[in-house]
């Protein structure tokens, strides 16, 4: 991998707290509905920003939150540093705390998101369940369309737009399930087994690619495709390069359309990966970090893809040249103050060229907003 020159780092906070680790050990034996809501720091302040919208008629980012008060969603203005809140009603829903990988844009401007949660699942029978939402920045107006899946909550979306479709899956429960925006009705696809991450993309064709639990004793985590034209799923035996010592690794942490006719996948262990839907071949193209995760990518100028990982405070940005075939380092998410980035959650690039990245599940405070700008920017 290349060297480039070091980028420019800050961090952007919303709010903030501070968790010493004897706190930690404690609260890491509590449910997060019983206990952590009730500590009041932590239910105003113990927020972290877990996806990202980057919104070209307004120019502002829109900050999807885990927030124990039901304050989920913000709106960022990259020009000035400034934060406001977008109101989410949370209402009276106690377990309506997260907004997981779920924030799309339609054609309209409207921003389309679906309620996850945080609670432990001895709550699972008293809890409604998560909805699919619009949000409209003109009027700051929402738009509520029921529950996809009784007492589940939603983990994350996509949006086929040309089908006026938006694709879901759920937790605890499983479920992978399309929603109409036209009509605003929810259909169940499949049940895809024990804990997979939310990402997903869409193909050329309008294909869906998602992963499963292919054999649960082995726990191999292979790849399936939810074809809308025919509505059909097909359950593939293909599955992502493993570069860890336990299935999980293997598992998809981040996903793009790449535009040229191939998915690139970040898996849980770190690699690269590139898929032709098509022909149905996989290419590993390479592990950018040392550290494990790669949960951002995005699409950058001249053929290039950004991406962003690791874990542990240990957190880097990387590109990919897709014609050269060569990672280049960007440069670690620690800002001049020497404040780390815990891990990765999300990554926009905003129309001036920065990237933002998401921080959230942080152990000591609570996660930021991460602004990168670019060497040459």
């Amino acid at each position: 991998m290349q060297n480039a020159t070091e980028a420019q780092v800050r961090t952007h906070v919303l709010r903030d707290c501070t968790i010493t680790p004897e706190r930690w050990t404690r609260l890491a034996r509590w449910g997060f509905l019983t206990d952590w809501q009730a500590e009041e720091d932590l239910y105003h302040d113990w927020v972290g920003p877990t996806c990202l919208l980057e919104h070209p008629g307004d120019g502002l980012i829109y900050v999807g939150l885990t927030a124990l008060d039901g304050d989920v969603l913000y709106a960022f203005d990259p020009r000035t540093g400034e934060w406001e809140s977008c109101g989410y009603p949370a209402g009276e829903d106690i377990y309506a705390t997260k907004l997981h990988k779920s924030l799309v844009l339609d054609d309209d401007g409207l921003i389309w998101g679906a309620m996850a949660t945080l609670y432990d699942p001895n709550h699972w029978p008293d809890a409604p369940g998560g909805q699919i939402f619009n949000y409209n920045p003109r009027t700051r107006e929402y738009c509520f369309f029921g529950v996809a899946h009784e007492h589940d909550y939603i983990q994350g979306i996509v949006m086929d737009k040309k089908r006026g479709l938006i694709y879901g899956d759920t937790w605890p429960g499983r479920m992978f399930f399309r929603f109409d925006m036209a009509t605003g009705e929810y259909r169940l696809l499949t049940c895809y087994g024990p804990p997979v991450t939310e990402e997903m993309v869409i193909d050329d064709d309008g294909g869906v690619w998602h992963s499963w639990d292919f054999f649960q004793w082995s726990r191999r985590y292979t790849l399936f495709r939810y074809d809308p034209d025919r509505d059909e799923i097909e359950f593939l035996k293909e599955e992502l390069p493993n570069l860890g010592n336990t299935p999980m690794m293997q598992q998809i942490d981040s996903a793009i359309n790449g535009g040229d006719g191939y998915l690139y996948f970040g898996t849980m262990g770190g690699a690269l990966v590139r898929l032709a839907p098509r022909e149905r071949e996989i290419e590993y193209l390479g592990k950018p970090l040392v550290q494990w995760r790669c949960k951002g990518l995005v699409p950058g100028p001249g053929g290039l893809l950004y991406g962003a990982g690791g874990a542990d405070y240990d957190t880097h940005v990387f590109s990919y040249d897709k014609q050269a075939r060569r990672f280049a380092h960007l440069g670690r998410l620690e800002d001049n103050g020497g404040v780390c980035c815990w891990l990765v959650h999300d990554m926009v690039r905003s129309q001036d060229g920065r990237l933002w990245i998401a921080e959230c599940d942080v152990p000591a405070r609570a996660g930021y907003l991460w602004e990168m700008q670019l060497p040459g920017r």
